[in-house]
């Protein structure tokens, strides 16, 4: 017959359990120790009569950090307007400015963009439509720190353009436009800080050709602009992704076509430069990611996981360590995904907000920027049908609270109840040799 368990026996299968539960409860937790904490935010928040009390949406269409200074840009609606704002670092709203309704947007094309010198003045970029036509004149404006208007400049004629895709800083003494215009061509306009043109660059793609996307980055005063073109009407209806590489006096350097004939419903979102390792990174509407060298060659691809029909936005880049960030925008929240320089997938954040406020918009361009460990979010959130406010997220990645908790409590745990193991082994073995017959 079986002997008995005594309490020594009923001591050591508890305390293996108890091993065992804690090494798997280590197991489980490890996946994601990171998590993302709001530092500050700030909205918009402009003066009773400056919009509808009714209903209006303050949509973000860009959004710049300068110094220790965070502008955001984009379009209210009811009637249409343009707004720019300044924060401080620390979420504070130093101003606010609508603009005049002379400066319109029609529904294919964004309402401002926007880049800041490095004596804090700003240049906003946008476009005099003309009504019931999809083309437009390019229009600039610049403002001083205090959002004083210095001057305004009409780049083009009437019909010139059908849509404006960049504005960024050449260097010090200059700025860079890249537009779409009305005659199947690509425009590169560089001027001084005065507004004066230096130079005007146009790449003819052709009468059968139409430009569907464009993305420019200038890296070390050399140009990169990627072209997403089709050609009609004749089948097949796909597009091609073309990087042309321009001097910083704007002759074209070389061409390549990286990606032929995809999906006329796959579009390009978002061209980033990355600083860590000298390489490019683009990212498409189908959660797909790639990664080149400056020439354009493709090192890397990866895919980002995917729910339903949401697809990533925007890609911000840690110019130190070269951890890419990928933002989408959900019903409820916003997922931001981090992947390694070789576009490995690490893990996902999300970030959630009220389901009262369930009407949430990632920012056109620059929707997400890394810089000193912090990541900042351009966002438009509201309530459905009411009040859509234009707001920034200054966030960083900590350690999770609950993970430090539950870690710190399994592993003392796992290391209380193994000495107390050994302990209890050795008393009984001990206990035994004692009652052994001599």
């Amino acid at each position: 017959m079986m002997g008995s368990i005594n309490v020594k026996d009923i001591k050591t299968i508890f305390l293996v359990c108890i091993i065992v539960l804690s090494i798997v409860g280590l197991v489980i937790i490890s996946g994601n120790p990171h998590e993302l904490e709001i530092v500050s935010e700030s909205r918009l928040t402009p003066k009773q009569g400056d919009y509808n009390v009714d209903v209006d949406y303050f949509l973000v269409d860009d959004f710049s950090i300068s110094g220790n200074h965070i502008y955001l840009c984009g379009h209210k609606t009811h009637p249409t307007k343009l707004f720019l704002a300044k924060f401080s670092d620390n979420g504070t709203m130093e101003w606010y400015k609508i603009f005049n309704e002379s400066y319109g947007y029609t529904y294919n094309q964004y309402a401002a963009l926007i880049t800041v010198d490095s004596s804090g003045n700003i240049y906003f970029l946008t476009t005099r439509y003309v009504l019931l036509n999809d083309t437009g004149m390019l229009v600039l404006l610049k403002l001083a720190p205090n959002s004083t208007l210095l001057w305004e400049k009409s780049l083009g004629s009437t019909h010139e353009f059908r849509y404006f895709y960049t504005i960024a800083q050449m260097n010090s003494n200059a700025i860079l436009i890249v537009a779409n215009s009305y005659f199947h061509n690509l425009t590169l306009l560089k001027l001084n800080l005065d507004g004066v043109t230096i130079w005007t660059h146009t790449e003819s793609l052709g009468n059968t050709t139409v430009i569907v996307t464009t993305k420019t980055l200038v890296v070390n005063s050399t140009i990169y602009t990627l072209v997403a073109k089709k050609d009609t009407p004749t089948p097949p209806s796909g597009k091609n992704l073309l990087l042309f590489k321009y001097s910083s006096e704007g002759q074209r350097l070389s061409y390549k076509t990286l990606v032929e004939r995809y999906s006329t419903a796959i579009d390009l979102k978002s061209f980033k430069y990355s600083a860590a390792d000298n390489r490019l990174v683009f990212l498409f509407s189908n959660n797909t990611a790639y990664k080149m060298t400056l020439s354009g060659q493709i090192e890397h691809k990866g895919v980002l996981p995917s729910v339903d029909f949401y697809y990533y936005q925007d890609i911000a880049i840690d110019s130190t360590t070269g951890d890419i960030y990928a933002v989408r925008a959900m019903a409820y929240s916003v997922d931001i995904v981090k992947l390694d320089k070789s576009l490995n997938y690490l893990y996902t954040f999300s970030l959630s907000f009220d389901k009262k406020n369930n009407t949430i918009s990632l920012g056109y361009n620059h929707a997400l920027f890394v810089r000193n460990d912090y990541l900042y979010l351009a966002i438009s959130i509201g309530r459905l049908n009411y009040h859509i406010w234009a707001y920034f997220l200054k966030i960083r990645e900590c350690i999770s609270p609950t993970w430090l908790s539950l870690t710190i409590a399994l592993t003392g745990a796992l290391i209380a109840s193994t000495v107390l193991l050994f302990y209890n082994v050795k008393k009984n073995v001990l206990g035994k040799n004692r009652h052994k017959p001599s």
